[in-house]
């Protein structure tokens, strides 16, 4: 296990959490970097790679395959987790709205499309540009036949992330807290998204190749 490089892409709103407490359990947190959302955390990386790479069993954060470079091969796995877009956006709404006190007055997903992600142009086709060299399927799929790039799928992460780790050899791919929103309990619910059709139509066409990407990873897993 030691000899082999793990880089994590967490993708937000994609269990990226409980993947990174499977392998600091796993490895140990010593051999773990995680980079979070911050800017400050992303330039340490930036301007550290090489080290950091060298240093670091596993990589993670909020870090596109991109900002690897050249040192991309240096890894025995890039791995993703890929979710249905318009269920990343109820939850991705619910989380912004309880964990920060700018959007905690949002009473609507509408609302919300207007005042986080519809006014955020970086954002459009996120899970795309995460994998890919542009925020386009094609540019995903295409890294994706990489080699070492993987992508597992969030409707089954118990199951591919179980299969990728023991084919891989990373242990039994066990991972804590899977699936542990209670939607119930959420202020925004699937529902409000499929009885709001013009919002659908605008989710729709803002996360357009990301549906493309997610249904192409259906079809070929």
């Amino acid at each position: 296990m030691s000899k082999k490089k793990i880089f994590f892409s967490h993708i937000p709103k994609n269990s990226g959490t409980s993947v990174d407490e499977y392998f600091i359990s796993l490895l140990g947190v010593d051999n773990v970097f995680g980079c979070s959302i911050t800017e400050q955390c992303r330039r340490d990386f930036y301007e550290h790679t090489q080290n950091i790479i060298e240093r670091y069993t596993f990589i993670s954060g909020h870090l596109p395959s991109n900002s690897l470079g050249p040192w991309a091969d240096s890894f025995s796995s890039v791995f993703f987790v890929v979710r249905e877009p318009m269920r990343r956006f109820v939850s991705m709404a619910n989380y912004i709205c309880e964990s920060y006190d700018d959007y905690n007055d949002i009473r609507s997903l509408s609302e919300f499309g207007e005042r986080f992600y519809f006014s955020n142009v970086s954002t459009r086709n996120e899970q795309c540009g995460y994998i890919g060299e542009v925020n386009t399927c094609g540019s995903a799929l295409k890294q994706l036949k990489r080699p070492n790039f993987v992508a597992l799928r969030h409707e089954y992460i118990a199951e591919d992330f179980r299969n990728f780790c023991l084919f891989r050899g990373f242990g039994l791919g066990i991972l804590p807290h899977v699936n542990r929103t209670n939607y119930q309990t959420s202020r925004f619910q699937l529902t409000d998204l499929f009885n709001n059709h013009p919002l659908i139509d605008k989710v729709a066409c803002w996360f357009s190749d990301d549906i493309a990407l997610h249904s192409a990873l259906c079809w070929t897993k």
